[in-house]
């Protein structure tokens, strides 16, 4: 051990000097930036043979970066076999959903949908180029000439699908584009005091003025996006052109490292944004054609929350897409790790008030977690509710109680996850449990009694979803749609939604008229006149019932002769149906049914009559 520790203080000794050696080079070049270190474009020997020198330069670079990289791949070639196979995988991958996806007639209702595929009929340049971006993951410590190769593969490609998707004025653009791209891998070759270096950094910087300044004007006079976005690009766009400018400048003046820095953002800019525009649309066009496909369809989470997914997914992509642009750019510019220590500190600095401090990046931190903990929390629910549980054939009402403690389960644990991703003590949250149980004891006692209602009616079940319900001292009769935690959804017969606190449910009596099962008996009862044939109009009586649909024959329909009236033979119905939220309806289908049976038969149903005899008086003797 105590060797080890000699050898690993010894290394770390040597990478300290080193970091102190990069760090005092990189410190001479930033001063040196806005030196002039080249005789100016008007001062040059433009006889001299030196200046034209092609065989050294090659060579110091075949010497210094090719033997590099060829050392590099012999000891990392299991790295390029993985990109070799990766290439191979997504070329079939992508030929394959060509052939058998695309070709089909899609419903282009989608903008990405529409974009994804022009994009597929450069199916192997898309392969190719998701591959390539993949590269960034596959090889470590990549050399600068791997870099600059893998770019120089990857441009081909990009641009040949980025034409299927821009206006066909930019495509002009897009050609000039591989041009200054390849421009300028020649003056990354030659040294600074070789005149092709100077010449490939002028037409360079000359190419990039007037193609930025085009742009500028084309956007300016056609407003080709909203007014917002038009100026935003319009804005980046000169800002690009700024360094141009600058770079084109410091070419001519002789000052060459304040030229390859200016020079190289604008091209850095225009790779990142091409490449992350193009990745974006395959990745959201793919989101939008999964969730349409036939199998994810016929999920009822889809069914309900499938355009808020699609749209949320495609947000966090747009985003992420955005920050890593903003990434390239201040990588490019070379003011990433100031921009980034900066928001770190903004974010992470404690803000003191009195004895409490908290930080910006804990309580961002807190809110995010609750709202993505809810955001899943809903869609696991339904998930389970609606496509997992209810296929299991479990018990009614077992499907909602598993996935309403699910649902709660996931919000509270996310609740604890961001308590404690925020770094908020424990002695505090014990603090304010003691007030929040003060608050239960004083203010709170009904809110707390529903929950705990909530939590009964969940786990005891005898009121479940969909069933029918009456409550006597509401004088409520309706088919129960929700059961939350602190109220329940009751939507009665006319259409209203009542909102019933849960400690109703159980304290009070309530009449469930569906709990075992959905069956309901009904009865009926009605007169024929004196003098009808009363087994004539049971047997008619008992053909109705039997020939509806909708009554069961188990239990059995009854008729029975219930009364001598005062005015009629009464017969009481009575019979079940399995449809109990349609009773109204059948009701009145049988007593349809019983008006024109006996009204056809010829058997009269009276009404109430009275006679009333009147005797003559002799009126003088009163």
């Amino acid at each position: 051990l105590l060797v080890m520790l000699d050898r690993v203080t010894e290394v770390g000794v040597k990478l300290v000097t080193q970091g102190d050696i990069i760090t005092g080079i990189i410190t001479e070049k930033e001063k040196a930036l806005y030196v002039k270190d080249q005789p100016s474009i008007f001062s040059i020997d433009y006889l001299s043979p030196e200046r034209w020198e092609v065989r050294e330069p090659l060579t110091i670079f075949y010497q210094t970066e090719v033997i590099g990289l060829n050392k590099y791949f012999f000891t990392n070639i299991q790295y390029f076999i993985i990109q070799l196979l990766l290439l191979v995988a997504l070329i079939l991958l992508f030929t394959y959903l060509k052939r058998n996806l695309f070709n089909k007639e899609i419903e282009q209702d989608s903008i990405y949908i529409k974009y994804l595929v022009r994009l597929f009929s450069r199916n192997i340049s898309a392969a190719l180029l998701v591959g390539l971006f993949f590269s960034i993951v596959i090889f470590p410590n990549r050399p600068e000439l791997l870099k600059d190769i893998i770019s120089l593969l990857a441009i081909i490609p990009l641009v040949l699908m980025a034409i299927t998707i821009v206006n066909k004025d930019f495509i002009a653009y897009l050609f000039l584009f591989i041009l200054v791209f390849y421009l300028r891998m020649v003056y990354t070759i030659f040294p600074p005091d070789n005149l092709y270096s100077t010449f490939s950094m002028i037409l360079l910087g000359v190419i990039e003025v007037a193609a930025l300044w085009n742009i500028v004007l084309y956007l300016y006079r056609r407003k080709y996006f909203s007014r917002f976005v038009n100026t935003l690009f319009i804005l980046l766009i000169l800002t690009n052109l700024g360094f141009a400018i600058v770079g084109l400048g410091a070419v001519l003046y002789g000052s060459t490292l304040l030229a390859e820095y200016a020079l190289r953002v604008p091209i850095g800019n225009a790779y990142a944004g091409i490449l992350v525009f193009t990745i974006l649309i395959l990745v959201n066009g793919f989101v939008v054609l999964g969730i349409k496909t036939k199998e994810l369809r016929e999920l009822n989470v889809i069914k309900i929350y499938g355009f808020e997914i699609r749209s949320r997914i495609i947000k966090f992509n747009n985003f992420v897409a955005i920050l890593f642009w903003l990434n390239t750019i201040l990588l490019t510019i070379n003011i990433r790790n100031i921009v980034i220590g900066y928001f770190v500190a903004l974010f992470t600095d404690k803000i003191h008030i009195g004895s409490t401090s908290f930080s910006i990046w804990g309580v961002t931190v807190f809110f995010i977690v609750i709202w993505l903990s809810i955001i899943l929390a809903r869609i696991i629910k339904v998930l389970l509710e609606q496509d997992v549980l209810n296929k299991l054939h479990i018990g009614k009402g077992v499907s909602h109680t598993i996935a309403m403690m699910a649902r709660y389960s996931i919000i509270t644990f996310g609740v604890l996850l961001a308590i404690s991703a925020a770094g908020i003590p424990i002695d505090n949250l014990i603090v304010l449990f003691g007030a929040f149980g003060v608050g239960i004891g004083f203010g709170l006692q009904n809110i707390f009694n529903n929950i705990i209602s909530g939590f009964i009616l969940l786990f005891e079940r005898p009121i479940q979803i969909g069933d029918t319900i009456e409550l006597a001292q509401l004088n409520l009769l309706g088919t129960v749609k929700t059961i939350g935690v602190r109220s329940s959804n009751v939507r009665t017969f006319d259409g209203a939604e009542v909102i019933v606190p849960n400690g109703q449910l159980i304290s009070n009596e309530v009449i469930n008229w569906t709990l075992s099962d959905k069956r309901r008996r009904i009865e009926i009862v009605t007169g024929v006149a004196y003098g009808s044939n009363p087994k004539q109009v049971k047997e008619l009586l008992i053909n109705i019932l039997d020939s509806h649909p909708d009554i069961i024959k188990n239990p059995e329909p009854i008729v029975l002769f219930n009364a001598l009236g005062e005015s009629s033979l009464d017969f009481r119905m009575l019979f079940w149906t399995a449809n109990s939220s349609e009773w109204i309806r059948i009701r009145s289908e049988v007593m349809f049914e019983i008006h024109d049976v006996l009204n056809k038969e010829g058997i009269t149903i009276p009404f109430p009559q009275m006679d009333v005899h009147v005797h003559s008086t002799n009126l003088s003797s009163i």
